[in-house]
C-alpha cells in the first residue's frame, strides 16, 4: 500500500465516524433578567447557565446560538403566536434544526424542567425551598436532562459533577443580579466646559 491509500483510508474513516457519531442539537431556554424572573426565583438563571457550560463540554451536544434561540422562543410563545407546547418542537425545527427544546419554569417554590423530544415531552418537577441551598438541585436536575438527551454516562457524569464545594460559591458563580441605575442628571453648579 502506499501512503495516499492509507491517508485516504484515514480520512475516510475519519468522515464517517463523524457522520456515524452525529451531536443532538439542543436549544435552551433564554436567560431572563431580574425583572422577567418570578418572586424568589434565583435558581432558574442558575440551571441555565450551568446546563450552558456543561453541555457545551459534551462531544455528544451541540447548543444552539442562545440570541437566535431567545428570538425564535420569543416568536413562538410572545402572545401573538401562542405554540402549544406540545407543537413547540416542530414549530422551532421549522426556523432553526434542533433535536431538543429545554424548558423551565418556577412557581409556587417548584422548578419544572421541561424536555421536548420528538418522542415526547418530560417533565421533571424539582421542590426548591427559600433559603435551601441550590446547588444539589441543579445537579440533580441536569442529570435529568441528559438522562432524558440520551447521553453517555461520562457525558452525564459531566452534567452532574459537583465542582464547586460551597453551595453559595456555586450560586455566585452563576447568577449575579442584573442591576439598573439611571444615568446622573447635572445638577446647578455643575462645571461645564465651554
Amino acid at each position: 500500500m502506499n501512503r495516499w491509500t492509507v491517508f485516504a483510508a484515514a480520512f475516510a474513516a475519519a468522515v464517517l465516524q463523524g457522520l456515524a457519531a452525529n451531536p443532538i442539537r439542543v436549544m435552551l431556554p433564554p436567560l431572563a433578567d431580574d425583572l422577567q424572573l418570578a418572586e424568589g426565583d434565583r435558581i432558574t438563571p442558575v440551571l441555565v447557565l450551568h446546563l450552558q457550560s456543561r453541555l457545551a463540554e459534551c462531544q455528544g451536544v451541540r447548543l444552539a446560538d442562545p440570541e437566535r434561540a431567545q428570538a425564535i422562543l420569543g416568536s413562538l410563545t410572545s402572545g401573538t403566536r401562542d405554540v402549544p407546547v406540545d407543537s413547540l418542537l416542530a414549530a422551532v425545527s421549522a426556523h432553526m434544526p434542533v433535536d431538543a427544546v429545554i424548558r423551565t419554569a418556577y412557581r409556587e417554590e417548584k422548578l419544572e424542567v421541561s424536555v421536548l423530544l420528538s418522542s415526547g415531552i418530560r417533565v421533571h418537577p424539582f421542590p426548591v425551598a427559600r433559603g435551601e441551598d441550590i446547588q444539589p438541585i441543579v445537579l440533580s436536575a441536569s442529570e435529568a436532562v441528559a438522562g432524558d438527551l440520551g447521553l453517555s454516562p461520562a457525558e452525564t457524569a459531566t452534567l452532574a459533577e459537583k465542582r464547586i464545594a460551597d453551595g453559595a460559591v456555586f450560586e455566585a458563580f452563576h447568577f449575579t443580579r442584573i442591576m439598573n441605575a439611571p444615568w446622573p442628571k447635572p445638577f446647578d453648579g455643575e462645571f461645564r466646559d465651554a
